[in-house]
């Protein structure tokens, strides 16, 4: 795992160099900028991660910490007619799978795993727009039980995970937080600030690649 923290110092002083050198050259704003930067990383240990890749080789595949995933029923949000990645996670810990989308149906089978598929898609609020029923985390969760469960979430619904998680978060009890969520890496299309959001309420960053990021709730 050297490599790994190698590559994590040498990101982060690339990044700062890259920050501070449009900065004014004063010492307030260097310190500023170095505050910034590390209460973005949030240095975790990885060395407890075994890595692994859930799912197809492109889109809809996602690395994870497969050593990590201790939970009971996982949660699939944005589905796209592809959940290799729900499939290979329930065939691995014998979790059953909520899918959600209402643009593409989920109609998908899954050998050894255990898909449920659910005509609906998720958003901030209860509501049905052009024919499309939207409902919140909160109410999907208590509608199928799961209120108290160790929960997997993973969500990529095209840049509009804050839109979905920031009122979740704001409005549903801790009982309901998922102990692990995956999400898409959109932060350039997000208004709210997910990683900083997520960071205050307890979890960490436990895997990280271009695309996605794994966040593992620890308080």
């Amino acid at each position: 795992m050297h490599w790994i923290r190698l590559t994590l110092v040498g990101l982060a002083i690339w990044c700062f160099d890259s920050q501070a050198a449009q900065l004014p050259a004063t010492d307030e704003a260097k310190r500023e900028a170095r505050q910034a930067l590390l209460d973005e990383l949030r240095p975790v240990s990885l060395a407890n991660c075994s890595f692994k890749r859930f799912g197809s080789k492109n889109d809809g595949g996602y690395v994870m910490c497969e050593n990590l995933v201790q939970v009971k029923t996982g949660y699939s949000y944005g589905i796209g007619g592809n959940d290799d990645w729900g499939c290979e996670v329930s065939q691995t810990y014998g979790v059953p799978i909520h899918q959600y989308d209402c643009f593409t149906l989920p109609a998908l089978t899954c050998a050894g795993g255990r898909f449920v598929p659910h005509n609906e898609c998720v958003g901030p609020k209860t509501e049905t727009v052009e024919g499309r029923f939207f409902d919140t985390i909160s109410n999907q969760i208590d509608r199928n039980g799961d209120r108290g469960k160790r929960l997997l979430v993973k969500i990529d619904v095209e840049g509009a995970e804050d839109v979905v998680l920031a009122p979740f978060f704001r409005d549903a009890p801790k009982s309901m937080w998922p102990r692990l969520i995956l999400l898409e890496d959109a932060r350039s299309a997000w208004t709210v600030d997910l990683f900083s959001l997520l960071a205050s309420l307890g979890y960490s960053v436990v895997s990280r690649t271009r695309l996605n990021v794994m966040m593992r709730r620890i308080s």
